[in-house]
């Protein structure tokens, strides 16, 4: 019955949707029924969608029920969302075999240190995805995924384009970093001193890495030591002469980044600025709009008028 009904949806969806190139599937835990001839009933409807390779996207919300993901005969997609858990060799196989067709892959990942399986195969052979502009990390809430063992010698992202990863640093090394210096142009991470300090012992804010870089959204900074706040401060010098647009998402000592700020570098690239769970004073706001000549938006939340406004010296 299953079968059949697939067969009049098709048809409906021939007669519908003639142009039809990307789909949404969401697995249900509660299918009634028989598991695997609803497998075998979407992987037919799939196979339609598929014939003539117009299928370019696909959003896998779970995968508990494995033999339907290994039901899905797609070799084109550009698009591909899905869950990296407990069944991820099954959603392995799936990426391994579009890799060299991706454009965007968006990951919610339930067991970190299991991910090296998204760039190796089963018989330890690499996976590159050459075409591959952006990868988006996620996870569970609540959830402790842990860390991805350091990987050396691979670049599995050459053309990365936007890096986000909306929880702590999950890699040991810069392996997400490596040889997209003039492509990555869009870099969203939550960043510890510990993950500042692993990214700078591996280069990645040094002059020649992510040179294309524009837009830096951070998040995590954690300053209360002396130690982390001398981390920051190394960070906001790297960072603030290179970006045109910086986020900082959560409460910062201004300090930190304020005392970076000299009359004798160059900012001229900075045109956002964003601190808008940190408290500045108008003196400090000042302070910053004349560090930044090309400035056209800075938010903050106003905390009092401050002082030392005898002491600036504003260029013309």
């Amino acid at each position: 019955e299953a079968l059949e009904n697939v067969k009049q949806v098709i048809a409906f969806l021939q007669q519908a949707l003639p142009k039809a190139n990307s789909t949404s599937i969401e697995i249900i835990d509660r299918i009634p029924g028989d598991s695997d001839i609803h497998s075998h009933a979407l992987g037919a409807l799939v196979d339609h969608v598929t014939q003539d390779n117009s299928l370019t996207k696909l959003k896998l919300q779970q995968t508990s029920r494995p033999s339907i993901v290994d039901s899905l005969c797609v070799h084109n997609l550009t698009n591909l969302e899905c869950q990296w858990d407990s069944n991820h060799m099954h959603v392995a196989r799936l990426i391994h075999v579009n890799s060299r067709t991706l454009q965007q892959l968006r990951i919610c990942v339930h067991e970190m240190p299991k991910f090296r399986h998204l760039i190796f195969t089963e018989t330890n052979a690499l996976v590159v995805f050459p075409y591959l502009e952006r990868l988006i990390i996620s996870k569970p809430p609540h959830a402790r995924v842990g860390v991805m063992p350091a990987i050396d010698c691979v670049a599995p992202f050459p053309r990365l384009k936007r890096l986000q990863v909306t929880f702590e640093y999950p890699f040991s090394d810069d392996l997400p970093f490596r040889s997209n210096s003039s492509s990555l142009g869009f870099v969203s991470i939550m960043l510890d001193h510990r993950a500042i300090r692993l990214l700078s012992s591996y280069g990645v804010f040094g002059k020649d890495r992510l040179r294309a870089l524009q837009h830096l959204v951070v998040g995590k900074l954690d300053g209360q030591r002396a130690e982390q706040n001398d981390c920051y401060r190394e960070f906001f010098d790297w960072a603030l002469p290179r970006v045109r647009y910086l986020f900082i998402h959560n409460p910062l000592d201004t300090q930190l980044l304020l005392q970076t700020l000299s009359p004798k570098r160059d900012f001229d690239n900075l045109q956002l600025l964003s601190v808008l769970h940190s408290s500045i004073s108008l003196s400090q706001i000042v302070q910053v709009l004349v560090a930044f000549p090309r400035l056209k938006t800075l938010v903050c939340q106003y905390s009092n008028m401050g002082d030392g406004f005898s002491s600036m010296s504003i260029r013309q």
